[in-house]
């Protein structure tokens, strides 16, 4: 092997500390929230706090914590900016957020921590 080919080797290699991003089967009960048309891609991540993105027209990505609670709302303000296809964080958005927290079983006070603001609660 040439050296050049030892330096692209060398720079394909993940380091040891970075952690994989293994994609997983979604649990049951998050596949059975999913809207019609909608693909989820599932992760894990160490710690509390869970991450979402939504790709209108492709997937909604979930990257879940360890609070299976805060995952779930997670999804579900994922899944409000797909069904209302609203990417914005406006009054329209968190009027249909706060709904779905309704409908969903979230209280105002866990969706308002969980989103790090008060006031949008419609």
């Amino acid at each position: 092997m040439s050296p050049r080919n030892e330096t692209n080797d060398a720079r394909r290699q993940t380091p040891a500390n970075k952690p994989s991003k293994a994609r997983h089967a979604p649990p049951a009960w998050a596949a059975a929230m999913i809207p019609p048309g909608a693909i989820l891609v599932w992760s894990h991540r160490n710690g509390k706090r869970s991450q979402g993105a939504n790709r209108f027209g492709k997937y909604i990505t979930i990257c879940a914590g360890n609070d299976p609670e805060e995952t779930r709302y997670v999804l579900l303000h994922e899944i409000v900016h797909w069904t209302t296809r609203n990417m914005r964080h406006d009054r329209v958005f968190y009027k249909d957020m706060a709904e779905a927290c309704r409908k969903w079983g979230f209280t105002q006070a866990f969706a308002e921590a969980r989103e790090e603001m008060t006031g949008w609660w419609a």
